[in-house]
């Protein structure tokens, strides 16, 4: 379980101005991320240590982790087709993150209340997915990603969730 800062930031249940939002959560992030591979020969789960983030006021994302695989940030836009409360709990049950639904819990609505800001995309060798950041508070943000990569070792899907609080300046962000 991640232990990291008091966090006291404003709750975004029910907005929706996404420019308003972006420019809000604009920084670097620090992000407690686990991650999920299932591929016809392998199936594992990893912690990824001192993966960052980078949210633009402009809606570029780039992630340590997803920067490895696809190489470019990717452009984040509000969406109305995101992810209900099962569905969240559901992939924090498949990455054994069960604890960030913890650090999340004093929010006063679900995810279908908050602003939800997604990404696809398309990377080389047929990658491709997408990315949906749910910021439940100004300094608490659900980062929640699936991936889809053939490869010479068959299909893998690849399913992330990331837990991001404000860099400390510990030296894991994107300094």
């Amino acid at each position: 379980m991640f232990a990291g800062p008091v966090l006291t930031g404003e709750s975004l249940c029910g907005r929706r101005d996404a420019a308003a939002i972006l420019a809000e959560i604009a920084g670097e992030w620090d992000s407690a991320l686990s991650v999920q591979v299932e591929a016809e020969t392998i199936s594992t789960l990893r912690e990824i240590e001192g993966d960052w983030a980078l949210i633009e006021a402009d809606g570029s994302f780039l992630n340590a982790f997803l920067d490895e695989l696809i190489g470019v940030p990717v452009q984040l836009a509000p969406t109305e087709t995101g992810y209900d409360v099962d569905q969240v709990d559901d992939l924090l049950a498949t990455t054994e993150a069960a604890w960030i639904a913890d650090a999340l819990s004093e929010t006063r609505c679900g995810p279908e209340d908050l602003p939800q800001l997604r990404a696809g995309f398309l990377a080389g060798a047929g990658l491709s997915g997408d990315v949906t950041l749910i910021p439940y508070f100004t300094d608490r943000v659900l980062m929640l990603f699936r991936i889809d990569y053939p490869g010479d070792w068959g299909h893998s899907e690849v399913i992330g969730t990331g837990y991001l609080t404000p860099a400390t300046g510990t030296g894991t962000s994107a300094e």
